[in-house]
């Protein structure tokens, strides 16, 4: 418990960067990035055996070991993309228990260009904020409010309760309440 509560990143297990490729780089792409690398690095090739050439050689090949695998790699990305604090090794040691817990973990965004791929008018109100003091947001919400409202009259009386719910808030914090079980 203690490795996860006190880990911090270690540039050695992040293999796309040892490597200067990218997460959406073919085999082959990677394969002539290892051999690029492997040629300053290979024992056979330095004239001196010194410890840290032979581990950044050991980390290279290990790298490519785990990103032309095609089922290394899917588990690696997994590591790479959950945004836990582990290490990818106890990651793999934890590897049938974790996948089943992550299906409610919140991705890691922090290489997309784009928050998420909803409608715009999810970037326009912070998560956890009940209405909005925006002039514009607020119409939206009114007119949203009037679809609920006759859409519950044309259902009948049975779903008016729930949809007095969801006039009260938004369509993310109804998710964010779903997930966490408070509704």
């Amino acid at each position: 418990m203690n490795s996860i509560l006190q880990y911090e990143k270690d540039p050695s297990e992040d293999y796309y960067a040892i490597l200067g490729s990218f997460s959406c780089s073919t085999k082959e792409q990677i394969l002539a990035e290892y051999r690029a690398r492997v040629k300053f690095l290979h024992p056979d090739k330095t004239l001196t055996q010194e410890e840290a050439t032979l581990e950044q050689f050991k980390i290279l090949s290990e790298a490519k070991s785990v990103l032309t695998d095609d089922e290394k790699r899917k588990d690696y990305d997994a590591w790479k993309s959950s945004g836990l604090a582990m290490s990818y090794k106890d990651w793999l040691r934890l590897n049938s228990s974790v996948k089943k817990s992550m299906h409610w973990a919140v991705p890691n965004t922090d290489g997309r260009m784009l928050e998420s791929s909803g409608n715009s008018d999810e970037n326009l109100e912070p998560v956890g904020a009940g209405t909005s003091n925006i002039p514009y947001k607020k119409e939206k919400d009114e007119a949203l409010s009037q679809k609920r409202r006759l859409f519950a009259q044309n259902r009948g009386d049975s779903s008016l309760n729930s949809m007095v719910l969801t006039e009260r808030i938004t369509d993310k914090e109804m998710r964010r309440r779903f997930r966490n079980y408070e509704i």
